[in-house]
């Protein structure tokens, strides 16, 4: 508190966040929406290309039950959110061909 009534920053520490962090963050919570995750605009908004490995595992998912994929919209059904974390580090993973780590 004595920091912001000296009206200095109380922050300790900033972070700033590369852009492929950037990018798995707006997916993690893209998944937790009812609206799911709008690939195109995900795309747009972060110079991605969603790529063929992330495309097999979007079709895996819904085959699963694990979630809805169609027309470049992925939501996942209940049981898909159960997994979120795990289905947010898999689609991070298959990355596009020639995407940074």
């Amino acid at each position: 508190m004595a920091r912001v009534e000296a009206g200095d920053d109380p922050a300790d520490f900033t972070e700033d966040p590369t852009p492929r962090q950037r990018a798995d963050e707006a997916l993690m919570l893209a998944l937790r929406r009812d609206s799911g995750l709008d690939v195109p605009a995900w795309e747009s908004a972060h110079g991605r290309a969603w790529g063929a490995a992330r495309e097999a595992l979007c079709a895996r998912l819904a085959r699963e039950g694990k979630a809805v994929w169609t027309e470049g919209r992925l939501t996942l059904t209940p049981a898909g959110l159960l997994l979120a974390d795990e289905i947010t580090a898999a689609l991070s993973m298959a990355g596009a061909p020639g995407e940074n780590p």
